[in-house]
């Protein structure tokens, strides 16, 4: 039997169910998404999933309704968060972001940091913006069939940033030509602590400044290679992602 497609609706709508018979009240853009594009008639199934790790099945029963099978307190999927969490903080581009957004959720980024540096092009961000920012993360959830959400963080200078993690966080800087520079793969096979999560920041098209490079040699943030090649800003992005991924798999895999 072929995988139910899924909707991603958020936990605190979902939890009001509890109070209406398992129902659930879809938005205008819902109703659409399961009528006009994935084409459902009333009774036909589909997966819903919260965004923090549980799936139900649904009907689609009205319109503007679907019903759970199963009790809120019942999903049919539980999934824990894995570990360590692997986070992207990335300066926006002039174009591109979208797609930044798109790949690295379908890889499985656990925490996107949207960041302005010294060079950064792009400093202003109208909130139509971020929230079209979010709806293409529920999609790039739901096209995955992931369920977990990535969770997008306020955007913040690189200064901000570097001062966020320390304790059980490994910190890492993508660069290019810089001497002590290492290749990010090498940086995690030779981790041994117990980490809670791994953060690598991607910079500008312009490169980081020298401000920001030393800032981040005073927190110990290490100077890691993505490539043997100049990648662009948004190419780094999902390289450095898939990187994490796939050490953090390599690690359940034993």
């Amino acid at each position: 039997m072929a995988e139910l497609r899924r909707l991603l609706i958020d936990p605190l709508r979902i939890n009001k169910s509890s109070l209406n018979n398992n129902i659930i009240d879809l938005t205008g853009q819902e109703s659409h998404y399961l009528a006009r594009v994935l084409r459902l008639r009333y009774g036909d199934h589909i997966n819903i999933v919260d965004g923090v790790g549980h799936l139900w099945t649904a009907d689609f029963i009205k319109e503007d309704l679907i019903k759970l099978h199963s009790d809120l307190s019942n999903p049919e999927v539980t999934e824990s968060k894995k570990n360590p969490l692997i986070c992207l903080a990335v300066v926006v581009p002039k174009q591109d972001f979208d797609d930044i957004l798109r790949m690295s959720t379908e890889i499985g980024i656990d925490v996107l940091q949207p960041i302005i540096s010294d060079r950064s092009v792009v400093r202003n961000f109208q909130s139509e913006r971020v929230k079209r920012w979010d709806s293409i993360i529920n999609e790039a959830v739901e096209q995955s069939e992931q369920l977990w959400k990535p969770k997008l963080k306020e955007i913040i200078c690189f200064n901000e940033w570097i001062d966020i993690y320390r304790k059980s966080t490994l910190m890492a800087l993508g660069t290019t030509r810089i001497d002590n520079a290492i290749p990010f793969e090498s940086l995690l096979n030779d981790i041994k602590d117990d980490l809670n999560q791994i953060c690598i920041a991607i910079g500008p098209e312009g490169g980081w400044s020298n401000h920001e490079i030393f800032l981040a040699r005073e927190k110990e943030c290490a100077n890691v290679l993505l490539a043997d090649t100049i990648l662009k800003n948004t190419t780094a992005a999902i390289v450095a992602t898939q990187i994490m991924s796939s050490w953090r798999r390599s690690l359940n895999s034993f």
